[in-house]
Protein backbone atom coordinates (compact mmCIF):
# COMPACT_ATOMS: atom_id res chain seq x y z
CA UNK A 1 0.00 0.00 0.00
CA UNK A 2 1.69 3.18 -1.16
CA UNK A 3 -0.78 5.81 0.10
CA UNK A 4 0.37 6.92 3.59
CA UNK A 5 -3.14 8.13 4.47
CA UNK A 6 -4.54 4.66 3.90
CA UNK A 7 -1.79 3.20 6.08
CA UNK A 8 -2.73 5.61 8.88
CA UNK A 9 -6.39 4.64 8.63
CA UNK A 10 -5.60 0.93 8.62
CA UNK A 11 -3.44 1.13 11.74
CA UNK A 12 -5.85 3.36 13.63
CA UNK A 13 -8.94 1.31 12.79
CA UNK A 14 -7.18 -1.87 13.82
CA UNK A 15 -6.41 -0.19 17.13
CA UNK A 16 -10.09 0.64 17.65
CA UNK A 17 -11.24 -2.88 16.90
CA UNK A 18 -8.74 -4.32 19.35
CA UNK A 19 -10.51 -2.52 22.17
CA UNK A 20 -13.45 -4.89 21.95
CA UNK A 21 -11.24 -7.81 22.96
CA UNK A 22 -9.78 -6.09 26.01
CA UNK A 23 -12.38 -5.69 28.73
CA UNK A 24 -10.62 -7.22 31.71
CA UNK A 25 -9.39 -3.94 33.16
CA UNK A 26 -12.91 -2.45 33.39
CA UNK A 27 -15.91 -4.80 33.65
CA UNK A 28 -18.59 -4.07 31.10
CA UNK A 29 -16.32 -2.02 28.88
CA UNK A 30 -16.06 -2.66 25.17
CA UNK A 31 -14.73 -0.32 22.51
CA UNK A 32 -13.56 2.44 24.85
CA UNK A 33 -11.51 0.33 27.28
CA UNK A 34 -7.96 1.49 27.91
CA UNK A 35 -5.65 -0.80 26.00
CA UNK A 36 -2.13 0.15 26.95
CA UNK A 37 -0.16 -2.46 28.89
CA UNK A 38 0.81 -1.73 32.47
CA UNK A 39 4.34 -0.43 32.81
CA UNK A 40 6.65 0.33 35.69
CA UNK A 41 5.43 3.51 37.34
CA UNK A 42 8.11 6.13 37.94
CA UNK A 43 8.34 7.41 41.50
CA UNK A 44 5.96 10.26 42.16
CA UNK A 45 3.89 9.81 39.01
CA UNK A 46 0.45 8.54 39.89
CA UNK A 47 -1.43 6.69 37.17
CA UNK A 48 1.46 6.69 34.70
CA UNK A 49 1.22 3.90 32.12
CA UNK A 50 3.42 4.88 29.19
CA UNK A 51 4.87 7.60 27.00
CA UNK A 52 3.14 10.94 26.57
CA UNK A 53 3.17 12.25 22.99
CA UNK A 54 3.48 16.05 22.87
CA UNK A 55 3.43 18.54 20.01
CA UNK A 56 2.37 22.08 19.13
CA UNK A 57 2.02 24.59 16.36
CA UNK A 58 3.76 27.97 16.44
CA UNK A 59 1.02 29.43 18.63
CA UNK A 60 1.66 26.86 21.32
CA UNK A 61 5.38 26.36 20.85
CA UNK A 62 6.60 28.26 23.91
CA UNK A 63 4.09 26.50 26.14
CA UNK A 64 4.94 23.12 24.60
CA UNK A 65 8.61 23.61 25.43
CA UNK A 66 7.83 24.53 29.04
CA UNK A 67 5.31 21.71 29.40
CA UNK A 68 7.76 19.12 28.07
CA UNK A 69 10.42 20.13 30.56
CA UNK A 70 7.92 20.19 33.42
CA UNK A 71 6.53 16.76 32.69
CA UNK A 72 9.98 15.23 32.37
CA UNK A 73 10.97 16.83 35.66
CA UNK A 74 7.87 15.27 37.21
CA UNK A 75 8.94 11.84 35.95
CA UNK A 76 6.91 11.37 32.77
CA UNK A 77 8.45 9.98 29.60
CA UNK A 78 7.66 12.58 26.94
CA UNK A 79 7.92 12.04 23.18
CA UNK A 80 8.35 15.53 21.74
CA UNK A 81 6.94 15.28 18.21
CA UNK A 82 7.78 18.84 17.26
CA UNK A 83 8.18 21.40 16.01
CA UNK A 84 11.77 22.31 16.86
CA UNK A 85 11.28 26.06 16.36
CA UNK A 86 8.52 28.64 16.61
CA UNK A 87 8.36 29.03 12.83
CA UNK A 88 4.81 29.13 11.45
CA UNK A 89 3.28 25.69 10.90
CA UNK A 90 -0.16 24.12 10.55
CA UNK A 91 -1.79 22.64 13.64
CA UNK A 92 -3.56 19.77 11.79
CA UNK A 93 -0.18 18.34 10.81
CA UNK A 94 1.12 18.31 14.37
CA UNK A 95 -2.16 17.16 15.89
CA UNK A 96 -2.07 14.23 13.47
CA UNK A 97 1.39 13.25 14.70
CA UNK A 98 0.13 13.04 18.28
CA UNK A 99 -3.10 11.28 17.32
CA UNK A 100 -1.20 8.68 15.28
CA UNK A 101 1.13 7.97 18.20
CA UNK A 102 -1.79 7.38 20.56
CA UNK A 103 -3.96 5.44 18.10
CA UNK A 104 -1.09 3.14 17.16
CA UNK A 105 -0.18 2.45 20.78
CA UNK A 106 3.21 4.15 20.60
CA UNK A 107 2.01 6.61 23.23
CA UNK A 108 -0.27 6.19 26.22
CA UNK A 109 -1.70 9.72 26.16
CA UNK A 110 -1.36 12.68 23.84
CA UNK A 111 -1.11 16.43 24.44
CA UNK A 112 -1.34 19.01 21.66
CA UNK A 113 -0.84 22.75 22.14
CA UNK A 114 -2.00 25.30 19.59
CA UNK A 115 -3.39 28.81 20.02
CA UNK A 116 -6.69 27.80 21.61
CA UNK A 117 -6.90 24.00 21.42
CA UNK A 118 -10.11 23.73 19.42
CA UNK A 119 -8.71 23.23 15.92
CA UNK A 120 -6.30 20.54 17.05
CA UNK A 121 -9.10 18.63 18.77
CA UNK A 122 -11.10 18.72 15.55
CA UNK A 123 -8.16 17.42 13.53
CA UNK A 124 -7.16 14.72 16.03
CA UNK A 125 -10.74 13.50 16.36
CA UNK A 126 -10.71 12.40 12.73
CA UNK A 127 -8.25 9.62 13.61
CA UNK A 128 -10.07 6.42 14.65
CA UNK A 129 -9.53 5.60 18.30
CA UNK A 130 -8.90 9.18 19.39
CA UNK A 131 -11.08 10.97 21.91
CA UNK A 132 -9.59 14.47 21.98
CA UNK A 133 -10.77 17.06 24.48
CA UNK A 134 -10.20 20.80 24.54
CA UNK A 135 -9.96 21.86 28.18
CA UNK A 136 -9.68 25.26 29.82
CA UNK A 137 -10.03 24.63 33.55
CA UNK A 138 -9.87 21.96 36.25
CA UNK A 139 -13.52 20.92 35.91
CA UNK A 140 -13.44 20.38 32.13
CA UNK A 141 -10.10 18.58 32.35
CA UNK A 142 -11.17 16.17 35.07
CA UNK A 143 -14.51 15.54 33.38
CA UNK A 144 -12.81 14.73 30.06
CA UNK A 145 -11.01 11.83 31.71
CA UNK A 146 -13.43 10.67 34.41
CA UNK A 147 -16.55 10.77 32.23
CA UNK A 148 -15.33 10.75 28.61
CA UNK A 149 -12.17 8.61 28.83
CA UNK A 150 -10.34 11.18 26.66
CA UNK A 151 -6.93 9.99 25.51
CA UNK A 152 -5.70 13.26 24.00
CA UNK A 153 -5.68 16.71 25.57
CA UNK A 154 -5.73 19.84 23.40
CA UNK A 155 -4.93 23.14 25.09
CA UNK A 156 -4.20 26.70 24.00
CA UNK A 157 -0.96 28.56 24.39
CA UNK A 158 -2.88 31.81 24.04
CA UNK A 159 -5.47 30.79 26.63
CA UNK A 160 -3.49 29.22 29.47
CA UNK A 161 -0.33 30.38 31.18
CA UNK A 162 2.45 27.92 31.94
CA UNK A 163 1.39 27.23 35.52
CA UNK A 164 -2.21 26.54 34.51
CA UNK A 165 -1.21 24.35 31.58
CA UNK A 166 1.16 22.24 33.65
CA UNK A 167 -1.43 21.73 36.39
CA UNK A 168 -4.21 20.80 33.95
CA UNK A 169 -1.98 18.43 31.99
CA UNK A 170 -0.94 16.60 35.14
CA UNK A 171 -4.60 16.41 36.19
CA UNK A 172 -5.48 14.96 32.79
CA UNK A 173 -2.74 12.34 33.03
CA UNK A 174 -3.54 11.37 36.61
CA UNK A 175 -7.33 11.21 36.46
CA UNK A 176 -8.76 7.73 35.98
CA UNK A 177 -11.82 6.90 33.93
CA UNK A 178 -14.74 6.17 36.27
CA UNK A 179 -16.45 3.59 34.07
CA UNK A 180 -19.96 2.60 35.17
CA UNK A 181 -22.68 4.54 33.38
CA UNK A 182 -20.01 6.60 31.63
CA UNK A 183 -18.59 3.46 29.99
CA UNK A 184 -21.86 2.83 28.20
CA UNK A 185 -21.89 6.35 26.82
CA UNK A 186 -18.26 6.29 25.70
CA UNK A 187 -18.88 2.93 24.04
CA UNK A 188 -21.68 4.59 22.08
CA UNK A 189 -19.26 7.27 20.92
CA UNK A 190 -16.89 4.59 19.71
CA UNK A 191 -19.68 2.61 18.05
CA UNK A 192 -20.54 5.69 15.98
CA UNK A 193 -16.92 5.87 14.88
CA UNK A 194 -16.81 2.19 14.02
CA UNK A 195 -20.01 2.48 11.96
CA UNK A 196 -18.12 4.79 9.62
CA UNK A 197 -14.63 3.30 9.78
CA UNK A 198 -15.85 -0.26 9.23
CA UNK A 199 -16.66 0.30 5.54
CA UNK A 200 -13.32 2.06 5.09
CA UNK A 201 -11.44 -0.90 6.53
CA UNK A 202 -13.44 -3.31 4.38
CA UNK A 203 -12.55 -1.33 1.27
CA UNK A 204 -8.89 -1.35 2.20
CA UNK A 205 -8.95 -5.08 2.85
CA UNK A 206 -10.40 -5.58 -0.64
CA UNK A 207 -7.51 -3.58 -2.06
CA UNK A 208 -9.73 -0.71 -3.10
CA UNK A 209 -9.98 2.89 -1.99
CA UNK A 210 -12.50 4.36 0.47
CA UNK A 211 -15.47 6.05 -1.13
Amino acid sequence: MSDPTETIVRLAVARVLQREARTESAPGRAASSQTQPDEAEPAGVRGFRGDVALASDHGGFALKEALRDHLRYRGYRVRDLGPATAESCDYPDLALRVAKAVASGKAWRGVMVDGVGIGSAMAAGKVPGIRAATCFDEFSTKNSRAHNDANMLCIGGRVLDTKEACALTELFLETAFEGGRHARRVDKIMSIEQAFTGPVLAALERGGRPG
